[in-house]
């Protein structure tokens, strides 16, 4: 059953616990009506159950996904409560780098990172390629994401030439250069001998490794974005790809104002409801990534105003309702459950 915008909606909202050594972890998982739950939408043998909490509402519509009380007499205290979740989700600063007029490196250095993943470009392959040009440290980084730039783009002025389409062209690029020196000098010669077989759905990736690796070498709340000699055919090849989809559309009479489905994301937060605190975790329609003015109206149409938060546990949202885990909450803690749960956690009245 397919949960569609407008229908309505309810179900239940397990949270779960899980002690480790150090660490406490949280977990809500979002159970809807009508949709049978797997093995996996369920908290496991070594999680303990903390409550249930029912919903209803209209998909495609903010909903209360929980509601309990806080054990706490003051702004303080409920910020003390609500404090420490590691896995909350910070909206990463850009920081760019100008690769343009970095040195190439020689094929020597930048092809034996091509052929750690063995011609696969898998999500697992993808990030050992990744991890081995982490290793060689930022400035060897840097240069490999130049070196790829420009082999990406004499691949692109040889597809261009064929005709190839601008929106394949990134994948077949990411895919022949995945495949080493002796396909690359091939397909460069003659675009005719890609072979589609080459192609997965990560193929593109590729071409971004040296980035990848800058950003695995950075702090998490930082996003680095390398200017490589191939970043101005990428952005017009973006738009030449949407500008033929959009003429696809109108040569097949598709209307191309469809209402799209909306995605949804999961926030936290504690709300003052005159003198008495309550957690509350809430699906958002089509959130932006930071905490900003229009979420909190949305949280506090609900009642109350925020004390802490809202957070969120994740960078992205989903785009349907399903049975998941929601929202995740990680705290450094080796406390008994007893009082973890007695200082961290809210039931439902």
């Amino acid at each position: 059953m397919r949960i569609r915008a407008g229908d309505p909606v309810s179900g239940v909202v397990v949270r779960s616990l899980v002690l480790s050594a150090r660490t406490r972890v949280e977990r809500f998982r979002a159970l809807f009506d009508g949709k049978p739950a797997e093995e996996w939408d369920l908290p496991g043998s070594d999680e303990i159950v903390v409550g249930e909490f029912r919903f209803e509402g209209v998909a495609g519509e903010s909903l209360l996904l929980w509601d309990g009380s806080v054990n706490a007499g003051s702004a303080e205290e409920a910020h003390g409560f609500f404090d420490g979740n590691l896995d909350r989700y910070e909206t990463p600063v850009e920081r760019v780098i100008d690769a343009t007029t970095a040195r190439a490196l020689p094929d020597a250095e930048f092809w034996p990172i091509i052929d750690s993943p063995g011609g696969r470009t898998w999500e697992s392959t993808t990030r050992k390629a990744e991890r081995l040009t982490a290793d060689r440290g930022e400035e060897f980084a840097v240069r490999w994401a130049q070196t790829a730039g420009l082999k990406a783009l004499e691949l692109s002025d040889v597809l261009n030439a064929a005709g190839w389409e601008a929106g394949d062209q990134l994948h077949v690029i990411g895919a022949t250069l995945a495949q080493g020196l002796d396909v690359f000098s091939a397909v460069r010669r003659d675009p005719e001998s890609f072979d589609a077989r080459w192609l997965a759905d990560l193929s593109s990736q590729t071409i971004w490794i040296g980035a990848r690796a800058l950003n695995r070498l950075g702090p998490h709340d930082e996003w680095v974005n390398v200017e490589t000699v191939f970043s101005t055919r990428h952005r017009a090849l973006l738009e030449r790809a949407d500008a033929d989809t959009r003429r696809w559309q109108l040569e097949h009479d598709i209307p191309q104002d469809i209402d799209r489905e909306p995605s949804f994301r999961i926030a936290r937060a504690v709300v003052d409801l005159t003198g008495r605190y309550r957690e509350r975790l809430f699906l958002l329609v089509d959130a932006e990534d930071s905490p900003d003015a229009p979420t909190r109206h949305v949280v506090e149409s609900f009642g109350g105003e925020i004390v802490a938060g809202p957070e969120f546990s994740s960078s992205g949202g989903f785009g349907g309702l399903f049975n998941c885990e929601v929202f995740t909450i990680k705290r450094r803690s080796s406390a008994p459950a007893t009082e973890y749960l007695a200082n961290h956690t809210s039931a439902p009245d």
